[in-house]
């Protein structure tokens, strides 16, 4: 049972990822239509990425099954060693590109805490399921950024670290400490409605992006373009939807234009689209186990 439930979960884990990098159009984003504010990568490497973490997706979820309930903080260590390894993995598939490092993080969590859940309640609860995660990453914000190395040198700080003593925004880390508040509160429950209506996956992906887009503290965002990209990101997805999003002529004709606004201005919402995958899995999950 334990291999099962770990292959499927893993499954559903690539399936999110190929599903969120062709999903189109996406705003300034790699994806089946261009290659967005993207030089180095095109969808097909973003292909080559998905199916070359399959086995970490698959090795985080056997472990969750086989700690159960037990021991989050003994588990994360573990899930950390094997991240990193996925990571050179990565790097490999992609001749040197970083396509995939967030969600490296954010489903190794959501896999393994998958396979936790159903290893002893036998069926998938999202909010128990963010719950879990929460918990097994708690303290993560305060260790690797409140209380920041303050010897560190400024050249070896990582974005989110520069990004948090700049702004103070937490990013991913902060997203999933918290219990994946921007996926709960507006990623999922647009999906929802949009399917419930009707629309395609593809439609209703894009529209979830831009709910997205519209609360995410994107640090993809702020990295590359400060404060003001990401008000600009916010803004443009607010009016797209109010426009009526993919499924309105105008609704369209404003995500085209975001998206050749945001690779004139080299802005890149990789922090939103990594939450539409997690959005995607949770949907997944609970769609094949409940």
């Amino acid at each position: 049972m334990e291999q099962i439930i770990s292959k499927k979960i893993a499954e559903l884990a690539l399936k999110s990822m190929l599903y969120e990098v062709v999903t189109a159009p996406k705003p300034g984003l790699v994806d089946s239509y261009n290659t967005g504010s993207h030089k180095d990568m095109d969808v097909f490497t973003f292909i080559d990425s998905s199916i070359s973490l399959y086995p970490y997706m698959y090795k985080c979820s056997r472990l969750g099954y086989r700690y159960g309930r037990n021991n989050p903080d003994e588990l994360f260590k573990y899930l950390r060693d094997i991240g990193i390894k996925a990571e050179r993995v990565m790097f490999s598939a992609t001749k040197g590109v970083n396509t995939q490092k967030g969600l490296i993080f954010i489903l190794g969590i959501i896999c393994a805490n998958a396979a936790r859940q159903i290893s002893s309640d036998n069926k998938i609860c999202i909010g128990e399921l963010c719950r879990l995660s929460s918990n097994m990453v708690q303290g993560i914000v305060d260790r690797e950024l409140v209380y920041l190395d303050k010897t560190k040198k400024p050249d070896k700080l990582t974005a989110g670290e520069i990004i948090y003593l700049k702004y103070g925004i937490t990013g991913i880390r902060g997203e999933v400490e918290n219990g994946f508040p921007t996926v709960r509160k507006y990623g999922l429950p647009k999906l929802y409605s949009s399917l419930d209506r009707g629309l395609s996956l593809n439609n209703a992906f894009v529209n979830t992006l831009l709910q997205i887009m519209i609360y995410a503290e994107d640090t993809n965002v702020v990295w590359r373009g400060g404060m003001e990209a990401l008000e600009l990101m916010q803004n443009s997805a607010k009016k797209a939807l109010n426009l009526g999003g993919i499924t309105t002529t105008k609704g369209k004709n404003a995500i085209e234009k975001m998206d050749r606004l945001f690779i004139e201005k080299t802005i890149s919402p990789g922090g939103s689209a990594d939450l539409l995958a997690a959005t995607i899995m949770f949907y997944l999950l609970d769609r094949e186990f409940n």
